[in-house]
């Protein structure tokens, strides 16, 4: 079954390389040259397949080579030995872990080198021969011209005798201790390889290291937590444009670039195209070195039929020159003592028919010393070059062989410092990196140190790939970049970094492992070759030595689609902890990568089109295009402030974050550290002020000091949240210019920010035309005649006076409005007239507006907290407020329909802005209202659900059908749920009146907020039969109640009925709302004209039982009548009889005696002589009066 999916992979990849080109001619013509010669059917038709792609589609200009060269090319590359063991590996691309032809046996791989050979002779020898080998040649056909001699042209071409005999691959000097190793090995276990031929016998440690890649579904989606403001990838340029020979280069050969073709170092940038190799100076000293007279030098390779690669070229300082030395891929190395001089050495180095990976600098030349360099071949070689002593690179080259691994795809050297007993130094060691290996060499004792093969421990997902990409020095450990493949998700590679402690002597397990994170979390391919060999790992120095991630660029991932930079977690907490920061930037089709390079400071990269640049991971919305403009430097130079020691300390280290050097930056900021937070907010404040306020006199242009202003502000706030100032500063309190109020440091940063940006905005409208430039000089004469505006008399300037001076951007909107509203008072202007200028300056507003929204979203922009006070309130809100009513007062005049819509709109736009700047809810909003009475139901209804104007809506709620409200009232209660929009539909009913509605409300909310409505709370009590709860609330009602004293009757009536209607009858309410309605019944005896007398101010209000007492009594008095003093006496006498209880007979019999004093004190006991006299008198008449009512004296004389 393996097999069969080998085989139908190998059949995918060869179909879609060969798709539109002419491999597969090719292919056949040579599967019969194979079958008609045995020593070449060895070779499988996997094999011929691939090596026929190979030599059609690799070539130096990526261009297909014809099929004639490429026949012949088939045959030089298996007589060069291609096949052979210890060859240059070509690897498979269906698994890059095997090379073509692995499993070809050792004789059968010599007989197919000398078929090959022969077969080759024989083309070469011409035309019958040529045609001899293709079969065309009747006299041959069918059979094999490598087993006998055959003459062609006159040459007479024999079979070449195998070099091949038994055990001529084993060593000469085995161990004999390695069969003793090999015994107790596991049989699946990989076994070290050793190095083929060294001069050197080095050491060999063979490690077996498992890097646990886990299932993909698993895959954290998102990195570790970032502790720092939000960073970006920047490409920040330098050096300049490209030589034009090398643009022309570029444009010319844009199909067969590659990520290898360029290179720099030491000032020096290089690229190689076919056989020419371009160097120039890519960055200039302040005094401007130069190569002779010249920057760019040209210098022609010698020819080669694998290609130059700029890996396989370094250039050097060589005192106040350089030197320069390439290498190509077969070996042949040209050098140049100084590039300026066309005079080099060539030379042939014997690399053992190895193919050359790399070319590295080991040493500088110093005085008559040479440089020496360190190469390296696809086969993991290393070999030690260096020019002969006395020949200075017109002579030979030493070439002497370190040691050898097995087949490499990069190599880098790397250095480490120890310390011991006092003493420091450093060791150099070279990096050799396969696909599954990792070799680590001692470049001085010229010995492999140890050699680590990659495996995955078990997963849950089958198939599990992972291939060794690059390896770098970093913080003391080696850093590794590995990519993990698998069969269940064939075409999606994942990345992988991981650290190894004590590289140098032998490391047994890895220290850290995570995944890197990109934006679509995986990078697509269709073959293994096509990211294996092509991703580099690029740390520089600082960085590398740099035990925090702070003030670095982070760790770079290069791939030619993409650059993704890293922050390794400055402790490791766990194996499997996160990166801390991880960023994709991708680059852009026309925009292609060529080389790159490290060196201490920075990571290179060079593109087509952006040029060299190095790779910054600089805060979000670092912005430096203004910097090429004329005069910028010196403008900038004059806006910084010069103060006391803290201030200069401040600009200083704010101009070393401008010029990007973070790293030192950090360094001259740690003073503000020292200092308490409101110290810091003022000293931030004084430089903000300063910057923002810096006023020109028409020295530079206007446009370009706003820029400047612009660019410090924004500088001014990535800087502080950089390095963690912003944090400590944003809630901090200062008072502002004149104000009394205090603002925060966040909300201070905002205004500086907008306020310039608004400026530019306004100066860029204002010069449009003549018209807008009137329109602000206007607002500027109001604000200076209503001594606003700190101006002269005579405004000269209006660009200057109205943008120059920063602080004037606040008070235009209030000038503009007072000016439209002083034109629209005078009789003298006509409604078109008064249209034009409306219409100016709605412009402004509108124009005002849309810059401080812009400012505001941008990525940079400072975050205020919600409720805080900005500068945009009030003054500036209420001119937009102001605008809209004069727009709505013109709304009512007869213009055209046109003209109402276009205003409608002016309306809408600004009536936004200023409800974005409320600093509360609006609650029917006054131009929303006018908008609605306008006849723009839609539009003011749309806005009052965007600001929450719940008045509003309720309004236009209350108007809808009984249906169709209770689906509003619906929605909006859902959509509102957290702005509790039912309690202030409730509050709104029950202030307008609206009982009814309310008490049609359902729910635990609206029984909850009934529950405080004294007056309604009873209605929503019966509503539920908890009549104990409504007869309470009824009779606290009737007590309240102090004006109707008929709603006091009925609302005690009402709670006697509900204490009498619950489960269990209610005595005290019941016995309580009696003697309430026995009083009520009392008052309703009484006449009205009495009780008007007495209580003049409310006669309608209920009586207490002091107040019926004392009206009774005083009846004769008011009506000055005899008759009314009886019926007084009587009706007192009824209450008191009416009252008395056994419980209150104390208090009762208190007030009888009273009542009854005053009827005695009432009757003329003078005047009575007889019985006759005595029942007419008042005391009779009261007595006859009881006794006839009730059949018998309600007191007993006797109580007197």
């Amino acid at each position: 079954m393996m097999i069969n999916h080998l085989s139908i992979r190998q059949a995918e990849w060869f179909t879609r390389v060969s798709e539109g080109s002419p491999h597969k001619l090719l292919v056949r013509v040579l599967k019969d040259i194979r079958n008609r010669h045995s020593g070449l059917q060895p070779m499988s038709s996997w094999v011929v397949e691939y090596l026929a792609n190979f030599c059609i589609s690799n070539t130096i200009n990526h261009l297909p080579l014809p099929l004639g060269p490429a026949f012949r090319r088939f045959f030089e590359i298996l007589s060069a030995g291609f096949l052979l063991p210890g060859a240059p590996a070509l690897f498979d691309p269906i698994d890059s872990s095997f090379r073509i032809g692995f499993d070809i046996s050792c004789e059968d791989q010599d007989k197919i080198c000398s078929t090959a050979q022969t077969l080759l002779r024989i083309i070469c020898s011409g035309t019958p021969g040529h045609k001899a080998v293709l079969g065309l040649d009747p006299a041959f056909k069918g059979k094999d011209l490598t087993k006998d001699v055959h003459v062609w042209n006159g040459i007479a071409i024999s079979p070449l005798e195998s070099a091949y005999f038994t055990d001529c691959m084993k060593p000469l000097f085995p161990d004999e201790d390695m069969d003793a190793e090999g015994e107790g090995r596991d049989a699946e276990e990989p076994q070290p390889q050793t190095t083929e031929g060294g001069d050197v016998k080095p050491d060999t440690t063979s490690i077996l290291l498992y890097f646990e890649v886990w299932d993909y579904a698993k895959m954290p989606k998102k990195s570790g937590k970032v502790d720092h403001f939000e960073l970006d990838i920047t490409f920040d340029r330098v050096g300049g444009e490209y030589p034009a020979w090398v643009t022309e280069t570029f444009l010319a050969e844009q199909g067969s670039l590659s990520t290898s073709s360029a290179s720099l170092g030491h000032g020096h940038c290089w690229f190689v195209s076919k056989q020419q190799l371009f160097v120039w100076k890519y960055q200039e000293s302040k005094r401007r070195q130069t190569m002779g007279n010249k920057r760019f030098a040209k210098m022609a390779l010698p020819p080669t039929g694998l290609g130059y690669s700029a890996n396989c070229v370094v250039v050097y300082k060589n005192g106040s020159n350089a030197g320069a030395l390439a290498v190509s891929c077969e070996g042949v190395a040209s050098h140049w003592s100084n590039i300026t001089n066309l005079r080099h050495s060539q030379m042939d180095l014997d690399l053992s028919s190895q193919v050359v990976l790399s070319v590295q600098l080991l040493e500088q030349p110093v005085g008559e010393k040479p440089p020496t360099f360190l190469l390296t071949t696809t086969s993991g070689s290393i070999f030690y070059l260096r020019p002969k002593a006395g020949d200075q690179g017109h002579g030979s080259m030493e070439v002497q062989k370190i040691a050898g691994s097995s087949p490499a795809i990069r190599s880098s050297i790397i250095e480490k410092d120890f310390a011991e007993d006092g003493m420091e130094w450093n060791k150099r060691f070279s990096v050799v990196v396969a696909s599954k290996l990792l070799t680590l060499f001692d470049i001085e004792k010229r010995s492999l140190l140890w050699t680590i093969h990659v495996f995955t421990r078990e997963t849950s997902i089958t198939g599990v790939r992972l291939w060794m990409l690059d390896a770098v020095e970093f913080r003391d450990s080696l850093l590794c970049l590995l990519g993990a493949t698998c069969n269940e998700r064939h075409g999606t590679v994942l990345f992988f970094l991981a650290t190894l402690d004590n590289y140098e002597t032998e490391p047994d397990e890895v220290a850290w492992c995570s995944t890197v994170i990109y934006p679509s979390e995986t990078v697509r391919y269709e073959e293994e070759e096509e990211f294996v060999g092509k991703v580099s790992l690029l740390v520089p120095g600082n960085t590398a030595k740099s035990r925090k991630n702070d003030g670095t660029d982070g760790v770079l991932i290069l791939h030619s689609n993409f650059a993704n930079v890293v922050y390794v977690p400055d402790v490791v907490s766990n194996v499997h902890a996160p990166v801390v920061f991880s960023k994709t930037d991708f680059f852009t089709h026309n925009d292609r990568l060529v080389g790159h390079a490290v060196d201490d400071q920075y990571s290179y990269v060079m593109l087509t089109s952006t040029g060299i640049a190095t790779v910054r991971l600089l805060p979000r919305g670092f912005d430096d295009a203004i910097l090429n403009e004329e005069n910028c430097q010196e403008l900038m130079n004059e806006i910084l402030p010069n103060g006391a020691e803290n201030m200069h300390k401040l600009t200083a280290a704010f101009v070393q974050f401008g010029e990007k050097d973070i790293a030192a930056a950090q360094n001259s900021v740690q003073f503000l550290r020292k200092m308490t937070d409101q110290e810091l907010a003022q000293l931030v404040y004084s430089f903000l002020e300063h910057c923002v306020n810096y006023y020109d006199d028409g020295e530079h242009r206007l446009e370009l000091v706003l820029r400047v202003k612009r660019l410090y502000v924004q500088r001014l706030i990535l800087f502080l949240k950089q390095f963690g100032i912003y944090d400590k500063i944003c809630s901090i309190q200062l008072h502002v210019g004149v104000s009394t109020k205090l603002r925060s440091m966040a909300s201070i940063l905002a205004e500086a920010s907008e306020k310039v940006a608004t400026a530019i905005s306004l100066l860029d409208w204002m010069r449009l035309n003549t018209d807008n430039s009137d329109a602000v000089k206007m607002a500027l004469e109001k604000m200076n005649k209503n001594r606003i505006y700190p101006s002269t008399t005579i405004i000269r300037d209006v660009e200057q006076e109205a943008i120059g001076r920063i602080s004037s951007i606040c008070l235009l909107p209030i000038g503009i409005v007072q000016s439209v509203k002083d034109i629209f008072k005078k009789g003298t202007y006509t409604v078109a007239q008064k249209l034009e200028v409306l219409h100016i300056a709605v412009e402004m507003l509108l124009k005002y507006s849309a810059s401080i929204e812009t400012s505001r979203r941008c990525s940079a922009s400072v975050a205020t907290q919600q409720g805080e006070t900005l500068w945009t309130h009030g003054g500036i809100s209420d001119a937009f407020s102001d605008m809209c009513r004069i727009i709505l007062e013109l709304l009512v005049q007869p213009i055209g329909h046109s003209e109402q819509s276009r205003l409608r709109e002016f309306i809408l736009r600004l009536i936004v802005f200023h409800m974005n700047e409320l600093t509360e809810r609006p609650d029917g909003n006054e131009a929303l209202i006018g908008i609605y009475n306008a006849g723009d139901q839609k539009a003011a209804l749309d806005l009052a659900q965007r600001f929450k104007d719940f008045k509003i809506l309720i309004k236009d709620v209350l108007k809808l059908p009984e249906k169709e409200r209770s689906e509003a009232l619906a929605f909006y209660k859902k959509r509102y749920a957290e702005d509790d929009f039912e309690i202030y539909y409730c509050n709104y009913l029950r202030k307008h009146g609206y009982n009814e509605l309310l008490l049609a409300e359902s729910g635990e909310r609206v029984d909850r907020y009934l529950a405080t409505c004294e007056d309604i709370r009873w209605r929503r009590e019966l509503q539920n039969n908890n009549y104990e709860k409504a007869s309470h609330s009824l009779l606290s009602l009737a007590e309240k109640e102090k004006s109707d004293v008929w709603k006091c009757k009925a609302l005690t009536s009402l709670s006697k009925l509900s204490a009498l209607c619950s489960d269990k009858p209610i005595n005290v309410i019941v016995d309580e709302a009696d003697r309430k309605l026995n009083l009520i019944n009392h008052q309703m005896k009484i006449p009205g004209t009495l009780i008007r007398k007495v209580f003049t101010d409310n006669p309608n209000r209920p009586l207490t039982i002091n107040e019926l007492l004392q009206v009774n009594l005083m009846a004769g008095d008011l009506e000055e009548s005899d008759e009314e003093m009886l019926e007084g006496h009587i009706r007192a006498l009824q209450l008191v009889a009416s009252l008395l209880t056994p419980q209150s007979e104390e208090q009762v019999v208190e007030i009888a005696n009273d009542v009854w004093i005053s009827v005695w004190r009432s009757t003329n006991w003078k005047a009575i002589k007889t019985k006759h006299d005595e029942a007419i008198s008042h005391f009779g008449q009261i007595i006859a009066s009881l006794v006839a009512d009730e059949g018998q004296p309600i007191f007993h004389f006797d109580t007197f």
